[in-house]
């Protein structure tokens, strides 16, 4: 599908309320967006919407309910409040979808709960992993509100951290396979719950970084075709998989870089078997984005910062010409052109080198958290400015070049000068002793046409 057509669902705590109203009544109606009945399911995406059944735009309003996902293998709170309480502080503060994450080993192993996880909730105490996950899942769509899938891990535990070997889809002891096959079990186990309306295939895919216990690193890239790297590739494969088990499910595919990097989606979209199913999903960490911090760190718009730049530009200029004026004016020597060129290239060398190096740290700093987009934003800088660093060394070589060898032709000359003189003062010392023929003046002979005019004086 064109990149056009991609929806972008922004999950992980941001709100989007709907502003048109439900069509029928639901038994419990949030006061932020509208519940969506179960009628009107499935979904699908329409380019950048998703819609109901009837083509009608619906919008997810969704939060995160942590905990599955955990070395506690509960969804959190279980320990204080009921289920049924939790769900309904959720509809009270205006959410119609949450999003329900897991990891491999609590699907895979699906542990014993402790009964300090869920001490408020005694229907589950002694239940193993899957029975609390089914009874959340439960608690959620039985008022209402829409349930995604999250494929959040693959070891039980925080998620996500540069430093962790959890970036990719995969991990020693969880290949691709039982990745797949999780996601596909999921998928069938709640397909008669149609208020399960997605699966989201993975959090937060970024970049395995080289460490001791896992070896080299890999850069997690989009579109390549590396079976280890191309997280495009393997959602493709995965979401296919999920689709053959259950139609009419929603594929949250997540973008690059922990959720920051959306950019290589629009020459390289996803395209499942079936249309109108691909979801991606970005996360917003406004500490992590440069741009971001400009307008909230000093107060700035965009605009304002344009205009800041501009008037600095202009400002540097105008002293520029006047120190420039002021130098004519004092009668002071214009330089050379070929000195002008050694310093316009030396300062260029100078401030090259210097910010094609704060270029490279920035890169090398970038590419902790997303080497796609440090070395797409900020790699190219330090060839830019490495360019300038050896165009100006060169400009300045040049025109050293260029004086030193009209300095040469120069120092030539005025030796050639020094000997014609040598050579007139010689000729002179013979003439004392040779009678005059006419060719013995007062001056000394320094070229044929003077030799010739004397001649002709003769």
């Amino acid at each position: 599908m064109p990149w056009a057509a991609a929806h972008l669902a922004a999950l992980a705590g941001l709100v989007s309320a709907l502003q048109r109203s439900p069509s029928s009544a639901s038994a419990r109606e949030p006061p932020g967006a509208p519940l969506v009945p179960k009628l009107r399911l499935p979904l699908r995406t329409e380019g950048r919407f998703i819609v109901d059944r009837l083509g009608e735009r619906v919008k997810w309003a969704c939060t995160n309910w942590y905990g599955p996902e955990s070395i506690s293998f509960a969804f959190g709170g279980l320990e204080k409040r009921p289920a049924s309480e939790i769900v309904g502080r959720i509809l009270d503060l205006g959410f119609n979808c949450v999003r329900v994450p897991y990891s491999l080993e609590a699907h895979v192993k699906n542990p014993v709960i402790a009964d300090e996880f869920v001490a408020a909730n005694h229907n589950l105490v002694g239940s193993r992993f899957l029975d609390g996950f089914d009874a959340g899942i439960k608690a959620l769509t039985d008022a209402g509100l829409m349930v995604i899938i999250d494929q959040h891990v693959s070891r039980a535990g925080y998620c996500c951290h540069w430093s962790q070997d959890e970036g990719l889809w995969y991990v020693p002891g969880y290949p691709e396979e039982v990745w797949i096959d999780s996601l596909v079990n999921m998928t069938r186990r709640y397909k008669s719950d149609p208020l399960v309306v997605a699966i989201d295939l993975r959090n937060e895919v970024h970049d395995l970084h080289s460490n001791p216990k896992w070896g080299n690193g890999l850069m997690i890239t989009w579109g390549d075709g590396n079976p280890k790297t191309d997280w495009a590739a393997a959602a493709t494969r995965a979401g296919n998989r999920v689709l053959q088990e259950n139609a009419d499910l929603l594929i949250v595919v997540m973008a690059l870089c922990f959720g920051m990097e959306l950019r290589p989606i629009r020459s390289h979209p996803i395209t499942l078997d079936r249309p109108h199913r691909v979801v991606y999903q970005t996360h917003n960490y406004v500490e992590y984005q440069f741009w971001n911090l400009i307008p909230r760190d000093l107060g700035l718009s965009f605009g304002m910062a344009r205009f800041l730049s501009a008037s600095t530009c202009l400002v540097l200029a105008s002293v520029l010409y006047s120190l420039l004026a002021a130098w004519r004016r004092r009668g002071k020597p214009r330089p050379s052109l070929a000195v002008l060129l050694i310093s316009i290239g030396l300062w260029a060398f100078v401030f090259g080198l210097a910010f094609s190096l704060v270029a490279y740290a920035v890169f090398h700093a970038a590419c902790t958290y997303c080497k796609w987009g440090a070395s797409t934003d900020f790699l190219p800088w330090v060839f830019v400015w490495l360019a300038v660093a050896l165009g100006g060394l060169l400009m300045a070589g040049l025109a050293w070049h260029k004086a030193a060898g009209a300095h040469s032709s120069d120092e030539a000359l005025f030796e050639m000068e020094r000997y014609a003189l040598q050579s007139d003062a010689s000729d002179e010392d013979e003439d004392q002793d040779q009678p005059d023929l006419g060719l013995k003046s007062g001056r000394s002979v320094r070229s044929p046409s003077d030799l010739w005019g004397d001649r002709g004086k003769g």
